[in-house]
């Protein structure tokens, strides 16, 4: 007889956002939350084959901090859910980590790599209520 194996339970937090736009007044008749969310992700698509990008400062309106920019690295339509499951990256200037090769206890330094160390993060935004949610 086989035995199952036990699935090891992991714990999951999200952060959930509700996402709401709204348009101009010469577009409030053309325009929702869900049809601008098409066209910045159809501007993002265009910027991505370029080979470009829209860097986005989270310190913006913050004097003497350092830069924090994000943009997004993937955005995929899943028509089926009504979801968008998307990427984006935290460039770290300034902050380069360290590598910890596998065989040694010792970290060495990264400055040998051309371009900047970015985190990828994930998230959902699911438009298949009211109103649209970022789940991340």
């Amino acid at each position: 007889m086989l035995k199952k194996k036990k699935k090891k339970k992991m714990e999951l937090r999200l952060q959930l956002y509700a996402l709401s736009f709204e348009p101009k007044n010469e577009y409030k008749n053309k325009h929702t939350t869900r049809t601008i969310l098409n066209e910045v992700f159809n501007y993002l698509r265009e910027l991505r084959n370029d080979g470009k990008g829209h860097l986005i400062d989270r310190h913006e309106k913050q004097d003497k901090t350092e830069p924090r920019e994000l943009f997004m690295t993937s955005h995929r339509p899943l028509p089926a859910e009504r979801r968008i499951r998307c990427s984006m990256a935290l460039l770290r200037k300034g902050r380069q980590p360290k590598l910890k090769p596998t065989d040694k206890f010792k970290l060495m330094s990264l400055d040998t790599i051309d371009g900047e160390i970015a985190e990828d993060t994930h998230f959902f935004i699911d438009f298949s209520g009211d109103s649209c949610i970022v789940a991340s």
